[in-house]
């Protein structure tokens, strides 16, 4: 009797797992499409004054937000007809774009809403997804021109740029730079700069040359952000390998252009995949030209940084499970009791604690000392905060 009890069970798992693959091969076709069709919109036209052709009434209407997000990449154009695909994993000529993301008004703080096949969802709805609404390649006086109009909005002309890290398409830091700004409730020009990531695991050891190639790229391209927009607070996200080519950006441009120190108000590290001796000894004593002290973001349970020890031989500045670094130049936050995601790794956007303390820091200008669920801890050579439990 129990074994047949068993099988029932086991026979009702599987016809239960065959429908589902059968639904995800033939759902488009067996299930009516959500009521929103994924298309590729036509962008409101940025005009040369700076200007932004204003939204139809039906998406204003619309239980979503969009979000006009800037970029820059070095990637090779792959399939120029896709909004989702058109940049690939190789190296390419840097261009400059605007991009329209729409996050919906349900969305859940630290969250990237995308189609899910155990909720039988098979394209994208902007009332349901953080999706690509549109995407736009123009020329440099475009570019700036656009964003300085974005910039103008508010009396402290902030912009947010954003580096991601290993194992992200363009698509992902697109949408991960609207759903920051858009948690952040950044009134500024949220911006991203993507380098060639190849968007999976095994291609290690190529996204860490294309990031040392592209680092170049970075700097140039905060270079003309700063001289060519009206941007007077500019804050700095890296995230992971983004870190390694961002801290290579920010030597040259203090080197180059030392009026960027006085607009470059927060340089924000997190989970930085960057070898912690190096980090140390060359990284911090490089950014002192810089008013405020670095922010830190580590954690003991993220397990990519390390996975990128056992590759290196050598612990990770992101990873608490090492002397913590400490001085004037650093503000180093142990986020190890806030740690909710799978890996560990991208909790610094995945998590309402820290998004809160970003908060905290890029809008209010608060220390850690002023910063709502931090407490000190004195290390060896200094202080370092800590998430409450």
């Amino acid at each position: 009797m129990k074994t047949r009890f068993i099988k029932s069970i086991l026979a009702l798992v599987i016809l239960f797992l065959a429908v589902v693959v059968i639904i995800a091969f033939l759902g488009p076709q067996i299930i009516p499409r959500c009521k929103y069709t994924a298309r590729t919109p036509t962008m409101g036209r940025p005009h040369a004054s700076g200007g932004d052709v204003s939204a139809s009434q039906a998406e204003e209407d619309a239980e979503y937000a969009v979000v006009r997000t800037f970029y820059g990449t070095d990637r090779a154009t792959e399939n120029p007809s896709s909004i989702n695909d058109r940049y690939g994993g190789d190296r390419g000529t840097p261009v400059l774009g605007i991009c329209d993301v729409s996050v919906p008004r349900g969305h859940t703080i630290g969250e990237v809403e995308r189609p899910n096949i155990w909720k039988l969802q098979f394209s994208e709805d902007p009332e349901k997804h953080v999706m690509i609404q549109a995407l736009q390649e123009v020329d440099a006086s475009v570019f700036f021109s656009s964003m300085s109009s974005r910039l103008d909005e508010n009396k402290a002309h902030r912009a947010l740029v954003y580096i991601h890290g290993f194992r992200v398409p363009f698509s992902d830091a697109a949408r991960r730079t609207a759903q920051m700004a858009y948690d952040l409730q950044f009134d500024g020009a949220p911006i991203f700069f993507s380098w060639p990531s190849k968007g999976h695991l095994a291609a290690y050891t190529v996204d860490e040359a294309n990031n040392e190639w592209s680092s170049p790229h970075l700097s140039s391209f905060l270079k003309d952000v700063v001289r060519n927009s009206t941007a007077t607070n500019i804050y700095l996200i890296a995230h992971s390998m983004g870190a390694r080519c961002l801290v290579e950006a920010l030597e040259s441009l203090a080197r180059d252009m030392p009026e960027s120190v006085q607009v470059i108000r927060e340089i924000i590290l997190a989970a930085p995949d960057i070898d912690a001796e190096v980090f140390k000894e060359q990284v911090l004593p490089a950014m002192s030209a810089y008013a405020n002290p670095i922010t830190l973001y580590m954690s003991s349970n993220d397990k990519a940084l390390a996975a990128s020890k056992a590759v290196h031989g050598s612990p990770r500045a992101g990873d608490t499970s090492r002397e913590i670094p400490v001085g004037s130049k650093i503000e180093p936050i142990d986020a190890s009791n806030v740690d909710t995601s799978f890996l560990g790794h991208s909790y610094y956007a995945d998590e309402r604690t820290l998004l809160a303390d970003i908060h905290g820091l890029i809008m209010l200008h608060n220390r850690p000392n002023l910063r709502f669920g931090l407490v000190a801890m004195d290390a060896s050579s200094g202080r370092c905060w800590k998430f409450k439990r």
